[in-house]
């Protein structure tokens, strides 16, 4: 769903569709960092991959992962154009068409120097519209 928002939203605009998949690890001390990271990263780039082959290449102008100690830190290395916005999808634990932010998007909201659209939830957890 938050896809087919962007992409719509995109269209709209004529605009390129930039995919961003964010890697923020608050670990504790006792695990292996590498293996959880590199886990992690495996995951997102699967995740990233499969949305990255839903939309049409010439709508698409980049894939990326990005990394860091906190969302700040691992948005701090992209470039931002004018008149781009981020769009986040509501938390899973937002109600059916309702907004609710969880931590992530919270400090994405507080550390993007752009506009944030937030898509609230269509359908229930594990159900159906």
């Amino acid at each position: 769903m938050l896809l087919e928002e962007g992409l719509a939203l995109a269209r709209a605009a004529g605009a390129p569709l930039r995919l961003v998949s964010l890697q923020v690890l608050d670990l504790p001390g006792r695990l292996d960092r590498v293996v959880v990271a590199d886990t992690a990263d495996a995951h997102l780039r699967h995740v990233l991959d499969e949305a990255r082959a839903s939309v049409p290449d010439a709508l698409v102008e980049d894939a990326l992962l990005v990394r860091g100690r906190d969302v700040a830190d691992a948005i701090s290395d992209l470039a931002w154009l004018p008149g781009e916005v981020v769009v986040v999808g509501s938390s899973r634990l937002a109600a059916p068409h309702r907004l609710f932010l969880g931590a992530t998007a919270a400090r994405l909201l507080r550390a993007v120097p752009v506009p944030v659209v937030v898509v609230p939830r269509t359908r229930p957890q594990g159900g159906r519209s």
